[in-house]
């Protein structure tokens, strides 16, 4: 819009070609799928070609578009209902049938053809998928038209008459394929379309430019949640496996008694980052090299756990509880980093149990805190040691790059949005100018998500909210809130880039980057069945079946404390193939059983079930172990023993 600084944006099978006023960039992408060819230098004979080829109008230089175009032009009322057989849905309805098509490749482990090859009736959503997601159902209700009833498009072309060298067919091809398809359909066809285009061209893109928006990669980025999982995934394996380096597992020594004193006894977070068990790993980690997490995807620990003051020798056990701790801590009062919704807070709307990023967390520590805590995120990625975060969806927006919503407001502060959009509008509700005064907007300021005043425009204390300005000044609330958290965002995309490759998160949704952090918070017992073994005892017996129908009738929050009662963890693997070890279930030999609690071997997962006499009596033994013997404390061995000697703290 600016004539002073112009930019022009062209596609072709040659390069992608950006002219921003006086200067240019070319991004060169390989023709025929060969290696990417350099970029020409600026003022040689192929920039200036490419430059010149870029200025030609579309229809002058590529044969597709040009036939494209004919169709358009010759026949306006077929195209027309193809494009409201196309249109009719909108992007929230592809984003939801996207996300039901990559569940449908991990549960049925399709391969990237047969996805694309897949009709509706193959991979369109069931009833309980519907019942699930309303945009689903909302897509599958819309009624399509029947595109080009009377087959103009196919008379005027009658398979060549684009008159251009046979290109006739496949424009019509790629104008007249949705005849006669459903909406949902016909969407389905389009991102498979997309996908397969896109298949081949990510190889050439320069993702280190998604920051602008005028390079291909910027528009990839804002196309993150029509792109399929198995498009992404081996792009980002193959830059892990690119990046990982050889390390050697080091000592963490953690007081676990520390972090419950000061809990205990203060009266605020810590501040300073050095009580907490998160924050004594921060002090001895986020100093080190980086490159020693930057592990492969097989490594099974990081570094070796020492609870000091208990008898725990870490086989892994004791390392998969300090990840269930830093959770736990984190989505507490304990540490100064997370917030809860203000939604949660209020009772209202959308993600209640979700945490947000502290606004007010801005000192030199917490930023550094921050920074740590993208860190562990890049870990958990790299070896599936999943954390148990609760955080909202639009902070893992942010940390991917999308540009933030009003829609993400609303998803974690229902109530001011309402608020903010009575004020734009307060003459509805019978409110003048006379009046406006009564309303107790006194200046530019507002408060911020953790409670502080702040100004949401400069001198904003100074200013006066009236009337005629109402809307503006709803509208700075609005901006201020949408980018409040972009110093903690920041912070933790600065950790996360030293352990993963960032310019390739712009390719994920933030739900994807959840998942790949958090994993699922639904824990399925089937799928625990399904890599469970016995040894003396077997899955027919009594005590056995009444064992999985406790775990089947307990909550998610109690199937939660379980899991890291029995592995050190809160979360399972995503399926079956990505368990590091089988949860074993054991026989318990001292009587008589109803006296005894179970007994957990976390470094193994493995459980030792006495034979309860009733349902009940299993389900208060489990319950009570589970919530109340959190301390890892039974290892004889020389390693536990000297981990007990060094007492509660240092």
């Amino acid at each position: 819009d600016a004539p002073c600084c112009w930019r022009l944006l062209v596609l072709s099978k040659v390069a992608t070609v950006v002219i921003d006023g006086d200067s240019a960039w070319v991004e060169v992408v390989a023709p025929s799928g060969g290696e990417p060819a350099a970029t020409p230098e600026p003022g040689s004979k192929k920039a200036e070609f490419l430059l010149e080829v870029s200025m030609r109008p579309q229809f002058e230089w590529h044969p597709q578009l040009r036939c494209l175009a004919d169709v358009e032009r010759r026949f306006p009322s077929a195209v027309a209902q193809l494009r409201a057989q196309y249109n009719q849905a909108e992007l929230r309805h592809d984003l939801a049938l996207v996300s039901h098509v990559n569940r449908e490749i991990s549960r049925r482990s399709l391969s990237f053809d047969k996805v694309l090859s897949s009709s509706w009736a193959d991979l369109g959503p069931g009833r309980d998928d519907l019942v699930a997601s309303p945009d689903l159902q909302q897509l599958h209700d819309l009624l399509g038209h029947q595109a080009d009833e009377g087959g103009e498009v196919e008379k005027g072309l009658g398979g060549g008459g684009g008159g251009d060298g046979g290109e006739g067919p496949a424009a019509l091809a790629a104008v007249s394929s949705a005849k006669g398809k459903p909406v949902a359909a016909s969407r389905l066809w389009l991102l498979q379309k997309l996908n397969a285009a896109i298949k081949d061209l990510v190889p050439y893109v320069d993702l280190e430019l998604v920051q602008h928006p005028w390079s291909f990669a910027g528009l990839l980025s804002q196309s993150k949640g029509l792109i399929f999982s198995l498009l992404k995934a081996p792009l980002w394996e193959s830059a892990l496996l690119d990046t990982e380096e050889p390390v050697s597992v080091f000592d963490l020594k953690l007081s676990r008694s520390k972090a419950a004193k000061f809990s205990s006894q203060s009266n605020g977070p810590d501040d300073q980052g050095r009580y907490m068990v998160f924050s004594q790993a921060y002090r001895q980690m986020n100093s080190m090299d980086p490159a020693r997490f930057r592990v492969s995807a097989g490594t099974n620990q990081v570094y070796n756990t020492i609870f000091m003051g208990e008898r725990a020798h870490d086989a892994g056990g004791p390392y998969r509880e300090t990840w269930s701790q830093y959770a736990q801590e984190l989505e507490s009062a304990a540490l100064p980093l997370l917030i809860r919704t203000p939604n949660g807070t209020h009772a209202s709307g959308q993600n209640r149990e979700r945490w947000l990023l502290n606004p007010g967390a801005t000192t030199r520590t917490h930023q550094e805190m921050f920074c740590f805590l993208g860190k562990l995120m890049g870990i958990a990625i790299r070896t599936r040691q999943y954390m148990a975060l609760n955080i909202a969806p639009m902070i893992w927006d942010l940390l991917v790059g999308t540009a933030p919503t009003r829609d993400m407001l609303v998803g974690v502060d229902e109530m001011m949005m309402q608020s903010l959009d009575k004020i734009r509008n307060i003459e509805d509700f019978g409110i003048t100018e006379e009046f406006f005064g009564d309303v107790g907007l006194e200046s530019f300021t507002t408060l911020s998500t953790d409670n502080r005043n702040v100004e949401v425009a400069p001198g904003g204390r100074d200013r006066t909210v009236t009337f005629a300005n109402r809307r503006e000044y709803a509208d700075c609330v609005e901006q201020f809130r949408m980018h409040e958290f972009d110093a903690q965002v920041e912070s933790v995309r600065r950790g996360l880039g030293t352990i993963v490759p960032l310019s390739l998160l712009s390719l994920f949704s933030g739900h994807e980057l959840e998942t790949m952090v958090c994993g699922h918070p639904e824990i399925n017992i089937d799928l625990l069945m399904s890599v469970t073994e016995y040894s003396s005892c077997s899955a027919s017996e009594t005590h056995v079946k009444a064992f999985w129908r406790v775990l089947r009738e307990f909550s998610q929050e109690e199937r939660a404390a379980f899991l890291r009662f029995t592995w050190g963890r809160s979360r399972l693997p995503l399926n079956a193939t990505s368990f590091t070890q089988r949860f074993k279930l054991m026989h318990f030999s001292r009587t008589p059983p109803d006296n005894y609690f179970p007994v957990a071997h976390t470094c193994f997962f493995q459980l030792e079930l006495p034979r309860y006499s009733t349902v009940e009596v299993m389900r208060e033994k489990i319950r009570y172990a589970i919530f109340n013997c959190q301390a890892i404390d039974g290892d004889d061995t020389g390693v536990g023993m000297q981990a007990a000697a060094m007492g509660w703290e240092e």
